[in-house]
């Protein structure tokens, strides 16, 4: 067997994410241009923590892209008073639900797979109260995740989840009510 390049190098498969959801975000936020500015935060000021963009010049949002096939989720720090969450409102875009990931243990899996991403919008507020209840998936950070398919009564994975997760999606009225105050 001939060794052939990967079309795409180890550390360019991890910032891929990342990049996809900024392209996401940045299509959500065009549809704002007409009525609010909405600026890519590092061009205001580099590594500002917390938000990744400033809408209306005032509302801080972190963006966190996912694509995973099987679950949407991301790692906070563990403490709600901490700088980097200091955010209003926070974006997640779930890339993974345009995936088809039903092979192998997730063949009878049902997994959705939708034509376009899904975007969690949800108050800084309620992500810092998540934050502070603690659900850890290993020992680093607090966990917000959530299965896209029913998982069996009582593991470790269901019981930790965030299961108000699934309220946030698609709830563009959040981002209109910060916009509105």
């Amino acid at each position: 067997m001939l060794r052939r390049p990967a079309p795409i190098r180890g550390h360019e498969g991890m910032r891929l994410p990342d990049r996809l959801a900024t392209e996401a975000a940045n299509a959500l936020f065009s549809r704002l241009a007409p009525v609010c500015p909405v600026q890519d935060a590092n061009h205001i000021r580099r590594n500002q923590p917390g938000n990744d963009f400033l809408a209306d010049g005032r509302i801080r949002v972190q963006l966190k892209g996912n694509s995973f096939v099987e679950s949407i989720g991301w790692a906070q720090t563990p403490d709600p008073a901490a700088a980097d969450l200091a955010f209003d409102l926070l974006l997640a875009v779930d890339l993974g639900v345009v995936l088809d990931g039903r092979v192998g243990r997730l063949a009878g899996q049902p997994i959705p797979v939708k034509p376009f991403v899904d975007y969690y919008l949800v108050p800084g507020a309620v992500v810092r109260e998540w934050v502070a209840l603690g659900r850890r998936v290993n020992g680093r950070g607090a966990h917000i995740y959530l299965y896209k398919y029913p998982l069996q009564p009582g593991i470790k994975e269901e019981i930790g989840q965030t299961q108000e997760l699934a309220d946030w999606r698609g709830r563009f009225a959040v981002l209109a009510s910060l916009l509105g105050s």
